[in-house]
């Protein structure tokens, strides 16, 4: 996972992933794998940026805490 702050033209945070297969064993199991360990650390990630953001009540940090939420409302519908 890309962990540079990347931002879309509305704001929204992004994250670019890059996803490698071997070439032995089924490309399908792979890539499942590799999406689940992927979404489980950006919701890692997600989840201790509210924690951090929230609990230091800095009014500047406002915007990133709104975005982090988002986040992860998003990572809990889309799920793998």
């Amino acid at each position: 996972v890309n962990a540079r702050a990347t931002i879309s033209k509305r704001g929204v945070p992004l994250t670019n992933a890059l996803i490698s297969i071997s070439k032995s064993g089924d490309i399908l199991v792979a890539l499942k794998s590799n999406i689940a360990k992927v979404w489980t650390k950006m919701k890692e990630r997600t989840l201790q940026d509210i924690v951090t953001y929230y609990d230091g009540r800095d009014s500047n940090q406002i915007l990133a805490l709104q975005h982090a939420i988002i986040t992860n409302a998003n990572l809990d519908l889309n799920q793998p």
